[in-house]
């Protein structure tokens, strides 16, 4: 239309102007009309529902992040990989700061592509000159705040992969739902649900998730208002960093990432018990202590104990869900150069004992010093001091049996030029050369506990704690550990051992201590404990199965002490107490002169015999722990009780009862599992009452 109206301006000049025709023309700018009132709104609600769907697609992909490193640190503490770190040397902050670097950084490269999808798409919104600073700090800061809010939440979880789906959801939820929340009452005019809008964003900023989303569309909301004003040749200057723009969401990701990450080293060092005042009373039953028990808790509480590397004084340990102590006042000390035998049967409190000495439980009453160190009060000092094989293999699935013993040993400071050396040292005398390279999770059960004994060696701490270290090895391997541990006792070393072997115990031990409920019931070396609580001596005789009668009744003569105490065809048990071994012998070679006997043999009560007289006095529950907490099952008894009494239990069996009636004279055929299931848990819960039909 502007050519041909210049065609036509053009053509009705005079002929005389001719040559200026050039000089007229019609220019026409075309401009489009500002935004009414109207407009401007729906233009605002549609950016705004672009810039919505922005946020929630960052906090969808940076919700499994951070929930992803929470798998290796609940593997680490539930396979106690992590309490053997601790033991080793390892400080508890070194090992979470240097997790939360490295979760920090894994997470920047996630970071990272986001914003290179924001710079490949050309978002100006959020990669302008001005925001795209706006934009790394929002980013760096979730992850300062997210992570280490992910650490004390994983606490609950035991399942490694129930923890990543359960808090990647609640991840989403919480980001999506806070995001768009406030999005949606700001776009309402009424004042009150304003003011609602304004009290809530305050309040969900100790969401990192809704500081990350809020700060995107703030982004987004000032880019656009300065686009807006600029076609209307106003010129709008703002920063980003301003407190009602990102400053404010900034300051609290940062606050409470610091804040999540002082609370995830309070659990650990378990700061929130120590406020807690400890009400549990456990009583000392000391007076029923035998002699030998009795004298060394004794000569412990006096200090005579100058010299002991290890000394336990009146420690005791009880659960919050047991009324049973798992560890009652037990007293020992260990000299250099010992081999202490813990001896029990499971659940007698060796292992909990353990924990305790190591660090992992705290006692709730009493104390223990390694070399004047308080395992309450100075327990990395102690640590320094041990190495420890616990009784399941706190083993890393992705490390090799050589990468674990370079590991335990830098942990242990072991010097770089003899490092190598002792690594393969011990994978040699181990037997586990061929499988120095292969990871541990491939590795057999011998093997695994070949490894963890390594490891508790390869510092060559001056106390030893041993946790039933020869189940699953080959004979070969337990012979050499056997040597390995005599070796240690001989230069000064103390070990500590628990074992269900009787032989490994007698061959090592210099010191027995049988624990039942949690209590010393003996103390002593073997041949002490043989002695005290055996028998006596038994004797074994093999004859002719025709001659059986004659022996007996030759023995009833000669020897009427004896006690017969098994038959097997040809072959008798006896038990010798209250004779000379001398007149024994004397018997038995007249009895074999005479070919009655065909040979015998006179040996000692063993250490399994006296061990199995102390076991017999545990109870099947000696801890008598529970499943649910006391106040759950005092409530769920009382109910049951109340339920069973009740008049209402028949008419529920009766209905059950017609339920399962009716569904089994249905053309279907049987009732179904579930049905059936229901119908015998409600038989069990009314079992008191007495069914009297319709």
């Amino acid at each position: 239309m502007n050519a041909i109206n210049n065609v036509i301006l053009r053509s009705s000049i005079p002929v005389e102007k001719a040559s200026e025709r050039d000089t007229y023309g019609i220019v026409t700018i075309n401009h489009p009309m500002n935004f009414t009132t109207k407009q401007l709104s729906i233009e605002l609600i549609r950016q705004g529902g672009v810039t919505l769907l922005h946020a929630i697609s960052v906090i969808f992909a940076l919700s499994f992040v951070p929930a992803s490193f929470t798998l290796y640190i609940i593997e680490e503490r539930v396979s106690h990989s992590k309490h053997l770190q601790l033991v080793s040397g390892v400080n508890k902050a070194i090992y979470w700061l240097q997790t939360f670097t490295w979760d920090l950084m894994a997470y920047l490269i996630s970071a990272l592509l986001c914003v290179f999808i924001f710079l490949a798409f050309d978002e100006q919104a959020y990669v302008s000159p001005d925001n795209l600073p706006g934009l790394l700090l929002l980013f760096l800061l979730y992850g300062w705040s997210c992570i280490p809010l992910m650490y004390p939440i994983s606490f609950l979880f035991s399942v490694p992969s129930s923890a990543f789906v359960g808090l990647s959801c609640a991840n989403m939820f919480v980001g999506v739902i806070t995001t768009v929340t406030t999005f949606v009452l700001a776009a309402f005019d009424d004042q009150e649900l304003r003011a609602i809008d304004d009290v809530i964003k305050e309040l969900f900023l100790v969401f990192p998730h809704f500081c990350l989303g809020d700060g995107l569309m703030k982004l987004a909301t000032n880019h656009l208002a300065k686009a807006s004003l600029m076609n209307l040749d106003i010129e709008f200057e703002s920063n980003v960093f301003e407190w009602r723009y990102l400053g404010k969401n900034l300051l609290c990701m940062f606050c409470f990432g610091a804040a999540f990450f002082s609370l995830t080293l309070a659990i650990e060092y378990d700061i929130f018990s120590k406020l807690r005042v400890n009400t549990q009373i456990i009583s000392d039953n000391s007076v029923d202590d035998e002699d030998d028990v009795a004298d060394e808790k004794r000569r412990v509480a006096l200090g005579q104990t100058a010299g002991d590397i290890l000394v336990i004084k009146d420690l005791s340990k009880i659960y919050n869900w047991s009324k049973v102590p798992s560890v009652n006042h037990i007293s020992v000390g260990v000299k250099p150069g010992e081999c202490f035998g813990l001896l029990g049967l499971n659940g007698a409190g060796k292992t909990t004992t353990f924990k305790m000495l190591t660090g992992a439980l705290k006692p709730t009453a009493g104390d223990a010093t390694v070399m004047n160190y308080s395992v309450v009060h100075d327990i990395n000092q102690v640590r320094a001091l041990l190495g420890y094989c616990p009784q399941f293999d706190a083993l890393d699935p992705l490390l090799t049996p050589y990468e674990h013993l370079v590991l335990y040993a830098r942990i242990r400071n072991v010097p770089s030029d003899i490092l190598q050396k002792r690594v393969d040292t011990c994978l040699h005398r181990m037997g586990l050369g061929y499988y120095s390279n292969k990871l541990s999770k491939t590795l057999s059960g011998g093997n695994r506990r070949k490894l963890s004994t390594a490891i508790a060696l390869i510092g060559n701490p001056p106390l030893i704690f041993l946790d039933e270290p020869t189940s699953g090895m080959d004979p070969k391997a337990r012979r050499f550990l056997w040597s390995c541990i005599q070796e240690i006792v001989k230069e000064g070393g103390c070990v500590i051992l628990t074992s269900h072997s009787m032989e490994e115990c007698q061959a090592l031990c210099t010191k027995l201590t049988v624990m039942v409920s949690g209590s010393f019931k003996c103390l002593g070396s073997s041949q002490h404990l043989k002695m005290k609580y055996g028998k006596g001596y038994r004797i074994i005789i093999r004859c002719k199965e025709e001659n059986i009668l004659k022996v007996k009744d030759n023995i009833a003569i000669t020897l009427p002490s004896l006690k017969l105490a098994e038959e097997h065809y040809n072959q008798l048990r006896y038990e010798v107490s209250g004779l000379r071994l001398s007149h024994v012998f004397e018997e038995m070679e007249i009895l074999k002169k005479s070919s009655l006997v065909l040979d015998y043999s006179i040996s000692q009560t063993t250490l399994e015999e006296v061990f199995l007289r102390f076991a017999n006095e545990q109870p099947d529950s000696a801890t008598g722990r529970s499943g649910k907490p006391s106040f759950v099952k005092n409530c769920l008894s009382c109910c049951s009780a109340k339920w069973k009494c009740s008049s209402l239990a028949r008419v529920v069996r009766w209905a059950a009862l017609r339920l399962w009636v009716g569904t089994r004279g249905r053309r279907f055929g049987r009732p179904s599992l579930a049905t059936r299931y229901l119908y015998r848990r409600i038989r069990h819960w009314t079992a008191s009452s007495s069914w009297t039909g319709r």
